[in-house]
């Protein structure tokens, strides 16, 4: 505590996000914002149809989609939004399997569009 701030880190899953926030002493996270905070993407309404596993993961995951939310493009980026693996349009629902065991571990964004319009994302962790 120094003055009215805390200074603090924060852990998830036993893995060390980043380092120092600031945070009014009063300031409260709720943990659906926790990603939010940590990744900058916001929950999406249409994310409970949308299921990554594993994940994390070594590289090889299952996207799969719940519902039938029209024709969908997945996207896989990297935090610097460069492509990580092929993008692959969808119609309706199914599972689809991705293979990225050849990038640098770390943080990767899934992104579901239906129309351009962004539906889902997600954070993919790989170890």
């Amino acid at each position: 505590m120094c003055g009215q701030f805390m200074k603090d880190s924060i852990l998830l899953d036993s893995v060390h996000v980043f380092g120092d926030i600031l945070l009014s002493s009063d300031t409260s996270l709720l943990s659906q914002n926790i990603d939010t905070l940590v990744s900058g993407i916001p929950s999406d309404p249409a994310g409970a149809y949308i299921e990554v596993y594993p994940n994390p993961s070594r590289g090889r995951f299952t996207i799969e989609i719940k519902a039938d939310i029209g024709i969908t493009d997945i996207h896989i980026y990297d935090l610097n939004g460069i492509p990580a693996a092929q993008s692959i349009r969808t119609i309706g629902n199914g599972k689809y399997a991705f293979n990225i065991t050849g990038k640098a571990k770390g943080i990767y964004i899934l992104e579901v569009r239906n129309k351009g319009v962004t539906m889902a994302r997600r954070k993919i962790l790989i170890n």
